[in-house]
């Protein structure tokens, strides 16, 4: 090897040094959908219908540092049951949210939430009861969203329509 190649080599060294910085991440386990679907005690296709915080305010620590969040019952319609009770209507997802919305960051807690917009949208739930009968992530609150995976819905549901069902009797009558 010549000097020049040294010297090169040397140079790059020394340039990758100079701008590295550190870089913040944590260790994610990479679930299955057959780990996720195992560990559930229900799957389900469902609908946010509404959410609202609890009292429930604790910290979530992750190894870049804690994070505050605030306990969140987020009530869901009932879609469809691929695995559990067949006669589940509607559940409650006991989640959290970020207590200070200027402090999430991408190494942090990866957590759910499901605002005005979500409301009309649908999700595959993995999900474990807990003692007081709500549900909560398989994946647990520091990674819900492995968990809560939304779905782009292109079946038509006749409950989001309030126009009258063709096996109606009423249809084509007048008032």
């Amino acid at each position: 090897m010549s000097l020049t190649n040294v010297c090169r080599y040397l140079v790059a060294g020394a340039l990758v040094l100079l701008i590295a910085h550190p870089i913040e991440a944590r260790g994610i386990y990479p679930w299955s959908y057959q780990e996720v679907y195992d560990r559930a005690d229900i799957v389900v296709i469902a609908r946010p219908e509404s959410s609202e915080d609890t009292s429930e305010v604790t910290a979530i620590t992750v190894p870049i540092g804690t994070f505050h969040v605030v306990g969140v019952n987020t009530t869901f319609h009932v879609k469809l049951v691929l695995k559990g009770d067949k006669g589940l209507k509607s559940l409650v997802l006991h989640h959290f949210r970020d207590a200070d919305t200027n402090d999430a960051r991408p190494e942090g807690p990866f957590l759910v939430a499901f605002g005005e917009a979500a409301m009309n949208s649908r999700f595959i739930l993995f999900l474990t009861r807990e003692s007081d009968g709500r549900y909560a992530p398989v994946t647990g609150q520091t990674d819900a969203h492995m968990s809560v995976i939304y779905i782009a819905d292109s079946l038509v549901d006749p409950d989001d329509f309030l126009l009258p069902r063709k096996h109606d009797s009423n249809v084509g009558s007048s008032p």
